[in-house]
């Protein structure tokens, strides 16, 4: 997280918000599998 977060400070300026998407189906697959995804939210400067 926090490599991402560098990345995006320095490619598109501030962070704005964390989101967080919940999945309704985490499809076929494995046992475990991932029911959400954060997705960062950047202001372009």
């Amino acid at each position: 997280m926090g490599d991402l977060l560098a990345a995006g400070r320095e490619v598109y300026g501030e962070l704005k918000n964390l989101r967080v998407w919940v999945k309704d189906n985490a499809g076929m697959g494995s046992f475990y599998r991932s029911q959400h995804e954060l997705v960062f939210v950047f202001i372009a400067i």
